[in-house]
């Protein structure tokens, strides 16, 4: 049987903090909100099944099918909305590449470099 570890939180404090994240953001309507926001689960495991694996226990209680995005990683997403509930599981730190991000649009890039901030024009 393959081996996989599932980096989870703390269930009724996650779902607390969503909640008053709701009730602030409702009763201060001056705060500003972003276009979208993600969540994310992570698998880690030696092996490529075991990574499948973990991912696929996951995903399934989301009601998502798992991608294979290659180099050894797999991700499962379930969107509500704006937010973005996802898995992803991650290969071993000694065959990691450059991290693969998800635009806005729910397209896949990898980013080969550090983003950099526009900086202020000067007036």
């Amino acid at each position: 049987m393959s081996e996989y570890v599932i980096r989870s939180g703390d269930r009724a404090a996650f779902i607390a903090g969503i909640r008053e994240l709701a009730d602030f953001l409702t009763a201060n309507p001056a705060v500003l909100v972003p276009r979208n926001a993600s969540f994310g689960i992570f698998v880690d495991a030696s092996d490529t099944a075991a990574r499948r694996e973990g991912a696929e226990h996951v995903a399934a209680s989301l009601g998502v099918p798992v991608e294979d995005i290659g180099e050894g990683y797999y991700d499962a997403r379930r969107d509500f909305g704006p937010i973005a509930y996802s898995v992803i599981a991650i290969p071993p730190k000694e065959r990691q590449r450059s991290p693969v991000r998800r635009a806005p649009d729910g397209a896949r890039s990898r980013q080969t470099r550090p983003r950099q901030e526009p900086t202020p024009s000067a007036t």
